[in-house]
């Protein structure tokens, strides 16, 4: 599960560099403004983008 977390908050710490709606959840998130339930809003998680999937090894 930390694992799971790690990689989405790590996605988001990424987009908030471009998206200025992410960067404020973010910054409200990490001064403890908003709880972390903000950055898993289905509307923050459309803005959070998905990592490109890997082709696998035979």
């Amino acid at each position: 599960m930390a694992r799971c977390v790690n990689a989405y908050v790590r996605r988001a710490h990424v987009a908030a560099s471009v998206d200025p709606a992410v960067a404020r959840a973010f910054m409200r998130l990490a001064n403890l403004v908003d709880t972390p339930e903000t950055l898993l809003q289905p509307a923050m998680m459309a803005r959070i983008p998905r990592p490109a999937r890997r082709p696998r090894r035979p």
